[in-house]
């Protein structure tokens, strides 16, 4: 993760980012952990029909709830934190235009703002702008169609992201959250950030050193 060392306004925000993704990374850990452990004791200790009531539950049905919820409080996080960044750029350089005053998706008005209003020269190395689009298109598909992809406008770009890291593809074209999808979402939620804020670190000081430590990711 790279510092500037000189004060910078976008400093604290990079910081709050990261440590929110952080903060989602031990919710899953803890509520998976808590999982295991409900479904290890339901094997193990309870009577035979109290198991047939709640192995199902805490096997099946509650996982893909957990996975699914973590998912889209990545999204629903790169979401929020990307208008916030947007508005930051147009306070610290004076910028006329507003995200809002573009037209398109989310990810395309943050990446036109950024690179072409804001002349961020964004460096997206560990991931794709390609895998942000398709991470917003998963979360569309659970709000909006529960993760049936028939019909689903964004398939191509979900079926291609699942191909891309080697995620488990959908069965009877229904899209199921699992560990492996939460964990390639937070690497590319950590590698945005960290892309971003770099980027205008080096506008808002060029030459300016950083020092660097590494991604707890």
């Amino acid at each position: 993760m790279n510092y500037p060392e000189h004060d910078s306004p976008f400093l604290n925000p990079h910081l709050a980012a990261t440590g929110r993704l952080d903060e989602l990374q031990k919710f899953l850990d803890h509520m998976e952990g808590h999982l295991h452990s409900d479904l290890k004791w339901v094997k193990e200790e309870t009577h035979v029909d109290l198991e047939n009531d709640y192995l199902p539950l805490f096997g099946n049905v509650l996982p893909p709830i957990l996975y699914s919820s973590v998912a889209l409080s990545v999204v629903i996080f790169l979401e929020v934190h990307m208008k916030r960044f947007c508005e930051l750029l147009q306070q610290r350089f004076k910028l006329g235009l507003r995200l809002n005053d573009l037209s398109g998706s989310t990810v395309e008005r943050f990446k036109r703002y950024s690179e072409k209003i804001a002349e961020l020269e964004i460096k997206v190395l560990f991931t794709s702008w390609e895998d942000v689009i398709a991470i917003f298109e998963v979360r569309n598909c659970f709000v909006h169609q529960d993760g049936d992809l028939n019909n689903f406008s964004g398939r191509a770009a979900i079926e291609s992201f699942l191909q891309r890291h080697n995620l488990p593809p959908p069965q009877k074209n229904q899209l199921r959250a699992n560990r492996e999808m939460c964990e390639q979402f937070m690497k590319i939620g950590y590698w945005l950030i960290e892309a971003v804020y770099t980027a205008a670190y080096k506008k808002d000081s060029p030459g300016v050193a950083s020092s660097t430590q590494p991604n707890a990711s």
